[in-house]
């Protein structure tokens, strides 16, 4: 019996799902609206599309201009910022799995009717969390640098010490 016992726990325990053991499948905006002389811009209104989705995320700045949007789905969005008395903000945006994409804006005085569109590229260095990815790309093949730097490594001769290291750094031209 007690056999039985064990054996329908372990078996439960590969049944429930683990929590700490689950992929994250989504990725967050966050980001500041300001305006030309960095004041933040409270109620403003963020529109986040996913045009290959055909989705639309609208968010409200706070009082200190901050927005977020969780839950994205990984992929290239398009934010659409405006507010009364200034130019509508377009900027492209790509959002990764389980990262945040820090998007700063700073409004132009102007009409809504007039928009100001800003291309950006991805971020090479994530500033807000400290853990290393590494991304492999299989069609860039072998790196013929390296390559051409053991060649050059092999084809020296080896040193050879007979009076100490003096002399030996003189022998080898250093």
């Amino acid at each position: 019996m007690r056999a039985l016992v064990t054996v329908c726990l372990s078996l439960l325990s590969w049944a429930v799902p683990s929590p700490g053991l689950s992929q994250a499948v989504y990725g967050t905006i966050v980001g500041t609206v300001r305006d030309a002389s960095g004041g933040a811009l409270s109620n403003t209104r963020v529109v986040i599309t996913d045009p290959s989705r055909a989705v639309s995320f609208t968010a409200t700045t706070n009082d200190s201009g901050h927005f977020s949007q969780r839950f994205l789905l990984g992929g290239r969005y398009q934010i659409r910022v405006e507010s009364t008395g200034f130019r509508a903000h377009l900027q492209d945006v790509v959002v990764s799995v389980d990262q945040e994409t820090l998007v700063d804006i700073q409004m132009q005085v102007g009409d809504l009717s007039e928009t100001v569109e800003v291309a950006a590229g991805t971020p090479l260095l994530k500033t807000e969390r400290s853990d290393v990815a590494t991304t492999f790309d299989d069609s860039s093949g072998s790196d013929s640098n390296s390559e051409h730097d053991l060649s050059e490594r092999r084809a020296r001769p080896p040193v050879e010490r007979r009076d100490g290291p003096a002399q030996a750094s003189r022998s080898a031209g250093l």
